[in-house]
This record gives structure tokens, C-alpha cells and sequence, in this order.
């Protein structure tokens, strides 16, 4: 693949050899060492393809079943093209993160000769002229480095095709295996390419895209649990990863859309090198599928997904036939069937790929996307086969369906139709992200109205016992259909300019986003926890009321669970893996209620759009009401696991139940403690953020909002006010103490929230009580005498994974 820069001198005899096994066509040690000397190609074009077996398209396939190589006939003046590479077959690991269907590298490439050497170069698109024909071209080309991804030995040439050997190109590691595994703490992993071999079958050519195959082998003397756990062979895995080049469509056939802040689209970005110099040189185009009026979307599910996940699949796919139909253009997105025997990875196809895993995991919705307009070429959704059980098991905790009666059999098919609820809300929810939109995490807040939110089931008690009919919205919201109409619509008015219809188009859809009262807030704005209404798996228009109910909801289910939450014949262990989600299933409403605490409002509006203060706090009645529902929570009532509950679940059966999904053991048993400590910390967690606190320390005293001495001094009082309850609790105010510590010692915390930590500590310090008191006493004051380097880290409890109950960032997700 790769020429060496100055090929060194061969031997006579060593030519002499090989230049009758060239004459012949015959690939061997000798004849390649021989091709290296020769300054141009050796063999005639179709002498070296005769008997190959040939895949005629946009760049000629020849198969050599003798020597396992696969060549390419190259047209010169091809033209860009989009090259891909993508994960055939993978690990079914969700921890690792090898999928089956996984997209990997893609980006604009060229074929370029230079003498005996054929090029793939990547232009660099970062950084572009808006007028490239203008002044400055070569400037500003010169000015910003280009990439050549491989360079191949040019082995023949015949009216303008060129003849190069792509095998050892095919069996690199192109989807950074390797790196991946690694990453993931699963091994020293090496490519062995001598096991590593091109797959005919998987050579494919078509006029206006190619596919090839390799099989690629790893090695590694020391594989990690993944590996163990998925692979035939952990410390020999085999991977089969997909190359793919595609025509990439004539620049000015396709009209890139502007991607505005508001508008909820992912984009592509560059700098565009000749803007006026009083104007920004960011650019930004919305990433969609091109529809030309008439025309339609068609998105294709896999076949492997069963049923009757397939139907709801498909239900949920048809969300956006309506959401498209609301904005004005009917008839322009359809769903149907893969056809038999097609390939999910082809590039003529939109998929919504059923993959199957080891563990339950995110999925997500990933898109081909030419990187030069922003125009989508193809869609491709993953969807973790497991996420429908887990939604299943969060079901039967909550209803505990499995008994006998009439009704109990209706509870079943209940917690059975929530779980396809879900999958028809998540093949939305993916789907919309193919589309081109992002998450708006606000959505929720505002009535449900947007699939790209991530939902909590809608979980109620009627007659004084949970219900999940109506746990998902059936169809999409108004928020879809606006970003929608944004991102496809268009204005139509023969008389206008086509600039001029843009223009009013976009600006009269981001005037009804914003009369909608629909906020839109995405990835960055929920994971920072300021603004209060942008959270993920949260419920609905007021945080704090939710939150109440929702623990309502969790105490009565946690009075009716027992074994009828386990389908009959299974392990009576298992009921420890469908109380772990309810016992836990406050966490994501606790994090949105805290999100008032220090909150501030903000929109990404632009300039001219009003003239109020961009950042406004959240007012100190609602920051206290949040901090009074949380603290007040605390207590060993709502987080100790029952004696009754904890007296149903028996150690694991030999061979089973290991992993992740269970509360960390106790010398065998299920640990009581470890459950009462991961509650509390759902609480916990969000309270002794430090950005949060120094948020709060920076409000003036006037605006009455609570101080972080104050948060810190009534969650103490909430959690130390009763030293006899339990060996649970116990380990709770351990830990309270542990992240006062934490917050008083730690240099990167403010100084006003270290000091309100260290004075909760100091009042501690004098408190007189019993043999509990006197043993959090001493642990106090080796933190004051002891120097800080030689404290101990942090013994904060690790909560068993809550996502993904829904869905991620494109983790997407």
C-alpha cells in the first residue's frame, strides 16, 4: 500500500527472477520487490485482471481468489468522493462499544497520481473560500494542511483507468479496534495481519457507490471481562469492517440551509476564509436529507428486529409521516420493510437497524453526511435489542403483575404494552436525529412536545396503586413539526427570489418556535444542571410537584412488590434485578428538582429578540421549594429497604445473576446497605454539586435565595438528626460526612463553599451523643488534624447504571 520514499537498489538476480513471474502476472515476494523498482507500471492492464473475478461500477472490482488480493480500476478524474467505513460485524458489547451497523470514519476523498503512486487524498474542508474561483485559491488552500489517507503502487494503466491493489488498505485497522479495546480497558490488542484477509462476498459495486470487506483479526494474551464474556475466541476476536466510497452529488445541485441556534439541527461546520471582514467567518449548514417537491424519505426497518417489536417499530417510524404532515408537507416521509436480502449498510437504503448485545446499552441515531453542504446520504438508527426488557422489568417492579386473577393478568399486558410504547417513542426519538435534529431537553416541561426529549414513563397511582397506561405520547409534538417545517419546509412564490423565500421562510418558522412557548435546550444545557426546565428523564410541567409524586408512586409500589414482580418459574434472586429500577426510580426526578436550586433561565435567542437580561435566576420561593422537597426526602422511611423486601431476595444461583444491574454484594447476600446508601446518593448527588453551591454563593443576599451554608446545614440536619436508625443509615451519614470533607478540602471548590462545609464540620465537632456520634467525632477530627494529602479517597457509593432507560448523544441517542 505504502511506497517506500527512496526504494532501495535490489539485486540482479533478484530481478532477473522476477521479471518472468511479472510477464506472467504471477504475485509473489519477488515480482512485488521488483514492481517497486520500476518507475512505471510492469503489466498490462488487462493481461493482470485476466480470469479476476469483476464487479463493474463507479470503481471496477477485480477479485484474485489465488492471492487474496482485491484490486481497484480507478477512473482518473473521478471527482470527491465519500468514503466510509463501518463495523459489519461486531462485539455485542455495549460497554466496549463495537455494534454490529456501527458507522465509523467518513470523509471526503480524491484519487490523485503522481507518477508510479496513487493517492487518496482528504481535502481539508475546515477551512474554505465562499468563492473558490476568486482571488486567494491558492493562498488559501496553501494555508491548511490536506490529509492523504493511503498511498497505493500503481500497477497498471488503460485509457484512463488506473490498477491498484487495495488489500492491505482493506485489512488496516480503519475503525481503530484496537484503540477502542484498549480504551476500554479490555486488552493489549495488536492486528494480526496475517490472519487478516479481504471477503469477496463482501466486494460489491454499483454506479454510483463500492463496498469492500475485510475480515480483521486481534490478538491479545491478556483480554479483558468483555472479551470473555462475548467473544468465541477472547484473545483471537474477528471483526468484519466495511469500506465504502460513494459519488458525492454535483456542488450547486443541492441548497445548503442555514443552521440557526434556535432551530434544534445538527450541522456541518467551516470557516469560510473570504467573508467580508466585518462579518463572522463561522459557517454553519443544517444536516438534512435533500426532497425535491413530489418527492418522499423512505426509511427501511431491519428484518432481524422480531415481533412485536417490528410493528411498533414501524409505528413509531410513522411518527414522523405525521410530524412531516403537520408541517405542511404530506406524503413526504414513509416507512416500510427492509426488503428481503437487502443490506443494512447500503448506502441506498435508511435503516432502523435492530442490534443485538451482552448487556443492555444506548442507541442511537447516526447519518452519512456530505461534508461540504450538509446534505444527508443516507440515515442509520441502532436500537439495542435489550433496552425493550429493561423497560419490561421497570414495569413488573412497578406493578408487580405476575399473580393470579384477572387482573393481574391485565397488569402484565400492561407493563408489556409500556415497553413497546417505548420502542415506538425510541425509534422517533432516533430517527429524528437521522433527520438531522438534536435533543431539546426542555421539551417536557412544555406538555411532552417533542420526541427528541428523553421521557420517564408517565407513572401514576390510581385507587391508591401505580398505573402505567398512557406511559409514552402516541405521535409526535408540536415542537417536532416546527423543526420540521424549519429544516424542510420552504416558501413558495414564483415572483421571489430564491434567496428572498429562504430568508422569509426561516424567519417566519423561528418566529412560530418562538410563539410556540416550546423552549428548545439540547445536550450541553441539561448536563450542566442550570436552567431549570432542561433535564433528562424528567416528568412533567413542575419538577418539584413530580418529584413528590413520583415518590408516592415508589412507596406504593414498594408495598405490593414481592414475588409477584417475577414471572412464574423464574430464580426467586432475580426480583433483586426488577427492585433494583424502582428502588432507584427517583434519581432523574431528584436531579430535575435540584436543577431550581441555583437555577437560571436562559434561551439561546440572537440579538434584537429582546431586551431583558440574558440570564435570570430562578425565583427564591421555587429554589427553596425544591431545596425543602429534596432535604425533606432524606429519611430513613423513604431510603432504607423494608425488612420485608430484603428478607425476599436470596443470594444469586451458581452461574447466574452477575454483572452490573444488582446493588453491590454484602459476603454473599444482597447488601441492604449498599441500596439505602445508592438512594440517598440519587439525593445527595445533585445537592453537594459544587457548581451549584458556588451558583447560590453568588446571588446577593437581597434576592433570598438559599446560601450554600444554608443547603449544606438543613440536608446535614435532614440526615444526622437520628442516630438509631440502623446500620443503613449509619452508612448514609458516613457519607454526608465524607462529602462535607470532600467540599472543604477540595482546592478547585470555591472559597465560600469550602467554608460553609468546614463550618457544618466544626459544628459537629461539639455535638454530644452516643457511641454513633462519638465515632463520626473522631472521624472529624482526623480531618482536621490530619494534612489533607494523606486523607483517603472519597468513599462515595457508586449507583448501579440507571441510563440508558431511555435513550443518548449521537450516543446520539
Amino acid at each position: 500500500m505504502h511506497l517506500d520514499p527512496e526504494p532501495r537498489l535490489r539485486s540482479f538476480l533478484l530481478l532477473s527472477v522476477a521479471g518472468l513471474q511479472l510477464s506472467l502476472g504471477v504475485a509473489t515476494p519477488a515480482a512485488a520487490a521488483a514492481q517497486e523498482l520500476l518507475p512505471v507500471p510492469a503489466l498490462d492492464f488487462e493481461a493482470r485482471t485476466a480470469g479476476l473475478q469483476r464487479h463493474a461500477g463507479l470503481v471496477d472490482l477485480y477479485w484474485d481468489a489465488e492471492t487474496g488480493q482485491l484490486l481497484l480500476g480507478v477512473p482518473e478524474g473521478l471527482g470527491d468522493l465519500l468514503h466510509y467505513v463501518a463495523l459489519v460485524e461486531g462485539l455485542g458489547s455495549n460497554d466496549v462499544g463495537l455494534d454490529r451497523g456501527q458507522l465509523g470514519v467518513r470523509q471526503v476523498v480524491r484519487f490523485e497520481r503522481t507518477g508510479p503512486v496513487v493517492q487518496l487524498v482528504a481535502p481539508n474542508l475546515a477551512w474554505r473560500l465562499e468563492r473558490p474561483a476568486g482571488d486567494g485559491g491558492a493562498g488559501a488552500r496553501q494555508s491548511f494542511a490536506d490529509g492523504v489517507l493511503a498511498s497505493f503502487a500503481l500497477l497498471a494503466e488503460f485509457e484512463g483507468r488506473w490498477l491498484i491493489d487495495a488489500t492491505e488498505f482493506l485489512c488496516s485497522d480503519a475503525h481503530a479496534l484496537v484503540k477502542t479495546l484498549g480504551d476500554a480497558g479490555q486488552g493489549d490488542f495488536t492486528l494480526s495481519r496475517e490472519d487478516s484477509v479481504v471477503l469477496p462476498d463482501g466486494a460489491r459495486a454499483f454506479e454510483d457507490n463500492v463496498v469492500a470487506q475485510a475480515r480483521l483479526v486481534l490478538h491479545s494474551e491478556n483480554p479483558g471481562a468483555e472479551l470473555r464474556a462475548t467473544s468465541a475466541l477472547p484473545g483471537r476476536p474477528a471483526f468484519v469492517v466495511r469500506h465504502g466510497l460513494a459519488r458525492l452529488p454535483e456542488l450547486g445541485d443541492y441548497q445548503s440551509r442555514a443552521n440557526d441556534p434556535r432551530a434544534g439541527y445538527f450541522g456541518v461546520d467551516w470557516t469560510a476564509l473570504d467573508a467580508p471582514i466585518d462579518e463572522p467567518t463561522a459557517r454553519s449548514a443544517i444536516a438534512r436529507h435533500r426532497l425535491e417537491p413530489g418527492a418522499e424519505i423512505l426509511y427501511h426497518v431491519d428484518r432481524a428486529a422480531p415481533e412485536p417489536v417490528r410493528s411498533a417499530l414501524l409505528d413509531g417510524a410513522r411518527y414522523w409521516s405525521a410530524a412531516f404532515e403537520q408541517a405542511g408537507l404530506p406524503g413526504a416521509f414513509r416507512v416500510e420493510l427492509l426488503p428481503e436480502g437487502a443490506d443494512p449498510l447500503d448506502l441506498r437504503y435508511n435503516v432502523i437497524q435492530w442490534v443485538f448485545r451482552s448487556t443492555r446499552g444506548w442507541s442511537y441515531g447516526d447519518s452519512l453526511v456530505d461534508p461540504r453542504t450538509g446534505e444527508i446520504l443516507k440515515g442509520h438508527v441502532s436500537l439495542g435489542a435489550l433496552r425493550v426488557r429493561q423497560d419490561v422489568l421497570l414495569a413488573e417492579g412497578w406493578l408487580a403483575p405476575y399473580a393470579d386473577g384477572v387482573e393481574p393478568q391485565a397488569a402484565a399486558k400492561a407493563a408489556r404494552e409500556m415497553a413497546l410504547a417505548r420502542v415506538r417513542q425510541l425509534a422517533a426519538h432516533e430517527i429524528g436525529h437521522t433527520l438531522g435534529l438534536r435533543h431539546n431537553f426542555a421539551a417536557s416541561m412544555s406538555g411532552d412536545e417533542s420526541v427528541m426529549d428523553y421521557p420517564h414513563p408517565r407513572v401514576r397511582l390510581a385507587n391508591g396503586e401505580p398505573t402505567v397506561d398512557a406511559a409514552y405520547r402516541d405521535g409526535p409534538g408540536r415542537w417536532d413539526a416546527l423543526a420540521i417545517r424549519y429544516g424542510y419546509g420552504s416558501l413558495i412564490n414564483p415572483s421571489l427570489p430564491k434567496e428572498e423565500l429562504e430568508r422569509g421562510h426561516l424567519a417566519a418558522t423561528l418566529s412560530a418556535m418562538e410563539s410556540s412557548g416550546i423552549a428548545y435546550l439540547s445536550d450541553a444545557d441539561a448536563t450542566a444542571g442550570v436552567h431549570p426546565v432542561s433535564h433528562r428523564w424528567d416528568l412533567g410541567r413542575d419538577p418539584v410537584a413530580a418529584y413528590v409524586e413520583l415518590l408516592a408512586v415508589r412507596a406504593a409500589a414498594l408495598r405490593r412488590f414481592g414475588p409477584e414482580a417475577l414471572r412464574p418459574g423464574r430464580p426467586l434472586a432475580e426480583l433483586e434485578l426488577a427492585l433494583v429500577p424502582l428502588w432507584l426510580s427517583h434519581r432523574y426526578q431528584a436531579q430535575a428538582a435540584a436543577s431550581r436550586i441555583g437555577g437560571f433561565e436562559y434561551s439561546h435567542r440572537v440579538r434584537g429578540e429582546a431586551d431583558s437580561a440574558a440570564l435570570v435566576p430562578v425565583r427564591a420561593a421555587d429554589q427553596r421549594a425544591a431545596l425543602e422537597a429534596l432535604f425533606s426526602s432524606l429519611t430513613p422511611d423513604q431510603l432504607v429497604l423494608p425488612e420485608r423486601i430484603a428478607m425476599l431476595l436470596p443470594p444469586p444461583p451458581p452461574g447466574g445473576m452477575s454483572g452490573r444491574e444488582r446493588f453491590a454484594s454484602l459476603s454473599f447476600l444482597p447488601d441492604r446497605i449498599a441500596a439505602s446508601r445508592a438512594a440517598a446518593a440519587a439525593i445527595l448527588d445533585p445537592l453537594f454539586d459544587a457548581a451549584r453551591l458556588t451558583r447560590l454563593a453568588l446571588l446577593p443576599a437581597e434576592f433570598g435565595a438559599p446560601t450554600p451554608g444554608e443547603v449544606l446545614s438543613l440536608v446535614s440536619a435532614a440526615v444526622l438528626k437520628d442516630p438509631s436508625s440502623g446500620p443503613e443509615w449509619a452508612a448514609v451519614r458516613a457519607d454526608l460526612l465524607e462529602r462535607l470533607m470532600e467540599l472543604a478540602s477540595d482546592p478547585a471548590v470555591s472559597a465560600s463553599v469550602g467554608a460553609a462545609a468546614f463550618n457544618v464540620l466544626e459544628q459537629r465537632r461539639v455535638v454530644r451523643g452516643g457511641p454513633l456520634e462519638r465515632f463520626e467525632q473522631q472521624a472529624i477530627e482526623r480531618f482536621f488534624t490530619e494534612p489533607l494529602q494523606q486523607r483517603t479517597a472519597s468513599s462515595s457509593p457508586q449507583l448501579p447504571p440507571g441510563p440508558p432507560i431511555g435513550s443518548c448523544s449521537a450516543c446520539n441517542g
